[in-house]
């Protein structure tokens, strides 16, 4: 499901939590240059069999990375995405598990990256 990003994105930005944290800094691959922290990143990657039309069926990783001014806020972040995401299911998507984790400090920002896998159904 190549459109996954943009169901990510969507489940994101609509959830009051995620959205109290961080508006909708919620970006693919890079942040807009002079984006102020917090903000996150997302980055999708598949197994699985393809069709022209760009339907798959099978797991799909998607990883996450937070990037806040406090390692609270960071945390605080990371927790409010994986409460929205763990557990969402519709017609295309069967499960949201998070499978990993890590942290880092990097140019003056905490970070949190998340590595969520998502099992879908053939469309």
């Amino acid at each position: 499901m190549i459109t996954i990003g943009k169901k990510i994105y969507s489940i994101l930005k609509n959830n009051q939590a995620v959205s109290a944290l961080i508006g909708s800094k919620i970006y693919p691959l890079i942040a807009p240059e002079g984006t102020p922290l917090p903000y996150v990143l997302y980055q999708r990657s598949y197994r699985g069999s393809g069709s022209k039309d760009g339907q798959v069926a099978g797991d799909i990783r998607v990883n996450f990375a937070v990037f806040a001014k406090t390692y609270l806020e960071s945390i605080q972040i990371a927790q409010a995405i994986e409460q929205a995401l763990v557990g969402y299911r519709d017609e295309k998507i069967k499960k949201i598990n998070l499978e990993d984790g890590d942290e880092q400090y990097i140019e003056d920002a905490y970070l949190q990256a998340m590595v969520f896998t998502i099992k879908t159904a053939a469309v």
